[in-house]
């Protein structure tokens, strides 16, 4: 498995293999409930749509797909990229998908007609994670360059580039009323940025290994990571402690 997520409502957890499949379980029962042939190699990553009727993965055969979350069935293909997808996002509208790439750019597609809108050039390194910002005017990356980068989707210029972390950067992500970043990485630290400024406003330390995924609760005061030294940490976004 490389990647779950849950669907908007809950009800359902989809998940990205190795084995070249999606699959998508009942959250409640455990129940498989459907199983598709995604890719023609690994599929690296995976993603509801925020109204939960699409689900898009993208594989190291260089597509991101968007599929009918019940039926499986193919809704489109975003073939024009030259290198693995290793991360995806939608925006919150639904309208665009942002994928970033072993070639060191993140692409942004139009989910209905497929049309690519922007490349965003700008990374030294392989593209880890992607985030769109709640009002969709921004996306956030993080790569193996040590930085982030924060991007206008509009325009596709850099607004901040996010520097700070003392190794590669593995997850960024914005809490939900646009105030805050948080990205973790391969520094053991996790950092949060005022997001309207990029100015680092704290450094939080505390695992032993890589951090490799990072996530605002829904009220945005408290952030879970997860690391390779086998915990999850769970901190308050306003102060340098652990909560628990």
């Amino acid at each position: 498995i490389t990647a779950v997520c849950f669907s908007p409502d809950g009800k359902h957890i989809a998940a990205s293999s190795q084995d070249k499949t999606v699959t998508i379980w009942d959250a409640t029962t455990g129940v498989k409930t459907l199983t598709i042939n995604a890719h023609t190699q690994l599929v690296a990553c995976v993603e509801f749509s925020p109204d939960g009727a699409w689900l898009a993965s993208g594989g190291y055969d260089n597509i991101v797909k968007i599929w009918n979350a019940k039926t499986g069935n193919l809704k489109l293909q975003l073939k024009n990229q030259p290198n693995n997808i290793e991360c995806l996002a939608f925006s919150p509208d639904g309208r665009r998908i942002a994928n970033g790439c072993n070639d060191l750019t993140i692409n942004i597609f139009d989910t209905k007609t497929g049309e690519k809108l922007h490349t965003l050039p700008g990374h030294g390194g392989d593209i880890n994670s992607v985030d769109f910002s709640p009002d969709g005017i921004h996306v956030a990356s993080a790569s193996n360059d040590d930085i982030c980068i924060v991007w206008n989707t509009q325009t596709g210029a850099i607004v901040h580039k996010l520097v700070g972390h003392g190794g590669d950067v593995l997850e960024v992500r914005y809490n939900g009323d646009v105030t805050l970043i948080c990205s973790s990485g391969s520094d053991k630290t996790l950092r949060i940025w005022d997001a309207p400024t990029g100015r680092e406003i704290l450094v939080l330390k505390g695992h032993a290994g890589h951090v490799r995924s990072v996530d605002f609760s829904p009220d945005g005061h408290t952030i879970v990571s997860g690391s390779n030294d086998n915990s999850l940490k769970i901190w308050s976004a306003n102060q340098t402690q652990m909560a628990r």
